[in-house]
């Protein structure tokens, strides 16, 4: 698995190499992860992924991390996911909880599509998610499984670098039992610097509701340094840096209640 994330980054990077540095249309990277406290021993996983634009996003006048945001850049992405842990999780058992989790494999496949309605300012997408996995516990039992799910937004984008959605799933129906809101908004700043505001909110069917709020700065066209904060203490801190216009690296730190987790992402364009 190491040499197929590997591989990918090489690629990207050699291919962003052959690419106009002012403009792009494909987008291809690979990520890594590592996830380590709570019922997690030491959990990391590889990750690949691509993301097809339908024309091409024009780099010249944007900072370079919202330039398909802010052009509304229609798109299909295929994202994967592979990982093969250890466990200490004792709310994972069978039957009186005699067996706990003790090894895990999983991979995760999703295809997303998203754009704006015939160049309007209505903006859908949809997510197909598929994961398959085989599991071991403490007392010997094996186990395996898969599912699949699929989720999809609706929203507008009122001004520009302004968008605001609602989401649903095969699980949640539009308004049903449940509501939700998200917005994201890019404001450009003089001196090819920009920010970038988002939150989120939603209001569960048991009568709970959670929240959501992010930012990033960019200092320049090129690097950005920012966060998130949420309910029950999440929090993250992140950074990107574009070498150059066509390739870039992010680093993720975060943390949930005793679960901490940190990520590193390297992306080609071209």
């Amino acid at each position: 698995m190491k040499r197929v994330f590997y591989g990918a980054l090489l690629s990207a990077v050699s291919l962003s190499a052959m690419a106009d540095p002012y403009s792009y249309q494909t987008e291809i990277g690979g990520r890594y992860s590592y996830i380590d406290g709570g019922y997690f021993d030491g959990d990391d996983s590889y990750g690949v992924f691509g993301t097809y634009y339908f024309s091409s996003v024009q780099l010249r006048n944007h900072v370079y991390g919202e330039a398909a945001f802010l052009e509304r850049a229609s798109s299909i992405t295929l994202n994967t996911r592979f990982s093969d842990n250890s466990r200490s999780d004792d709310r994972n058992c069978i039957g009186t909880c005699s067996a706990v989790l003790t090894n895990e494999s999983s991979q995760h496949y999703s295809l997303t599509s998203e754009g704006y309605v015939l160049d309007s300012i209505v903006y859908a997408s949809a997510t197909y998610n598929y994961w398959s996995g085989d599991a071991e516990y403490s007392n010997g039992h094996e186990a395996s499984y898969s599912d699949s799910s699929w989720s999809g937004k609706l929203g507008v984008a009122p001004l520009a670098g302004w968008l605001l959605t609602t989401g649903f799933s095969d699980s949640s129906a539009l308004f049903e039992d449940e509501w939700n809101v998200q917005s994201k908004y890019v404001g450009e700043l003089a001196g090819g610097r920009a920010y970038n505001l988002e939150a989120g909110y939603t209001d569960w069917h048991d009568g709970g509701s959670t929240w959501t709020a992010s930012g990033d700065f960019y200092f320049t066209r090129g690097f950005s340094v920012g966060g998130s904060v949420g309910e029950n203490d999440v929090y993250s801190l992140r950074a990107r840096n574009f070498f150059t216009p066509d390739v870039s690296l992010s680093l993720v730190m975060g943390s949930y209640e005793e679960t901490d987790s940190y990520s590193v992402e390297l992306i080609g364009r071209f």
